[in-house]
C-alpha cells in the first residue's frame, strides 16, 4: 500500500482522512496541537497539556467500527459532548485522552492506546508533545493564541512559542518514508502552518522524496484570511518554509492564477455545492492523481 501522510488540523484534516479511508492506502495524520479554544483550550489552561481536540477528531475519522458492533459504543463515547454543569462544552473523548495521558505518562502513549480502543486504520501523530502557543506578527503588533489569531486581520507571520519545539517521535520518519504528502484544507494560519513551522518538520518536508499536494480551501472562513486569493495562500505557505508541488483548487472557489514555476495546478469541481468539499469527488480525484 502507498503511504499517505496528511498534515493540518480541525475539520479539514479529518475530512481528508475519511475521504481516503475506503482506499487501500497506509494513512498517517500529523496534527496541529496549538488549539486553545473550546474544550481543548480549557483543558490546556487547567492541566498544561497539548490540545487533544483535533487529535480526537482524526482518530474518529480513521475509526473502523460497525453500527452493529459493540465497539461502536466506544466511538459514541469519544464523540459525546456534555451540555450542562461544569463539564458543559467538554468532549468526553478529550477527557479520556487527558486521563490516559496522566495514567500512562505521556500524550503520545494516550493517543496510541485510544487508537487501539477505536480500532483505527492508520496512525494519528500529534505534531509535537510540547505545549506550544501560536503567535502572530500583524500590522497592529503581536497577537498570542489561536483563537485570537483567528479573529485578527493583517497577519504577516505566525510562529510558535517556544520556537524550538521538537516533533513527536515518528513524525519526521513518516514524512521521509511517505509516497505522497497532503496539506489538508482548513485554517491556513491556525491549522496548517502551525504543523510545518516546527523546524525539523519543515526540513523533512524540504528533503522528502514524496510529492506534496495542497488541497485549497473553498472559501476564506475568518478574518485572518479575509480577502486572500489562492495565490496569496500559496505565498504564505512558501514564506513559512512550506513546500508545495501540486495544488488542487475547486473550479468555483479559491483558485491559483499565477503558479510558481514547476508547481502543478489542478482545477476541478470538488465542492458539494456549499462551502464543503465533496468527499466522493475528492476521493476520485486523489485516486487518479496519486495513482492510488
Amino acid at each position: 500500500m502507498k503511504k499517505i501522510v496528511s498534515l493540518g488540523g480541525g475539520h479539514g484534516l479529518s475530512m481528508v482522512l475519511r475521504t481516503l479511508l475506503p482506499c487501500s492506502v497506509d494513512q498517517t495524520a500529523i496534527v496541529s496541537v496549538a488549539d486553545d479554544g473550546g474544550s481543548s483550550g480549557r483543558l490546556r489552561h487547567d492541566l498544561d497539556i497539548v490540545a487533544p481536540g483535533d487529535v480526537r477528531a482524526c482518530m474518529l475519522a480513521l475509526s473502523q467500527t460497525d453500527n452493529e458492533d459493540k465497539d461502536a459504543v466506544i466511538t459514541k463515547m469519544f464523540n459525546y459532548r456534555f451540555d450542562q454543569g461544569e463539564l458543559d462544552g467538554h468532549s468526553l473523548g478529550n477527557l479520556i485522552l487527558v486521563a490516559l495521558a496522566r495514567e500512562l505518562g505521556s500524550f503520545e502513549a494516550a493517543v496510541a492506546q485510544a487508537s487501539r480502543l477505536l480500532n483505527i486504520r492508520g496512525r494519528v501523530l500529534p505534531a509535537t508533545e510540547s505545549s506550544v502557543v501560536l503567535c502572530a506578527e500583524t500590522k497592529n503588533g503581536l497577537v498570542r493564541g489561536q483563537v485570537e489569531i483567528e479573529h485578527t486581520t493583517g497577519i504577516k507571520k505566525v510562529f510558535l512559542d517556544p520556537d524550538d519545539a521538537l516533533p513527536l517521535a515518528g513524525v519526521v520518519e513518516a514524512i521521509l518514508d511517505a509516497d505522497h504528502i497532503i496539506y489538508a484544507p482548513g485554517s491556513l494560519f491556525t491549522s496548517l502552518i502551525p504543523v510545518f513551522i516546527i523546524p525539523e518538520i519543515a526540513h523533512a518536508l524540504k528533503i522528502t522524496d514524496a510529492d506534496i499536494t495542497m488541497i485549497m480551501n473553498l472559501v476564506n472562513h475568518g478574518p485572518d484570511t479575509a480577502g486572500m486569493t489562492g495565490d496569496q495562500h500559496i505565498e504564505k505557505v512558501l514564506e513559512h518554509n512550506g513546500r508545495v508541488d501540486r495544488v488542487i483548487c475547486d473550479a468555483d472557489s479559491l483558485k491559483v492564477s499565477h503558479p510558481i514555476e514547476g508547481m502543478e495546478i489542478v482545477t476541478v469541481t470538488i465542492s458539494d455545492g456549499s462551502d464543503k468539499h465533496d468527499e466522493n469527488l475528492l476521493r476520485a480525484l486523489l485516486v487518479d492523481l496519486l495513482s492510488l
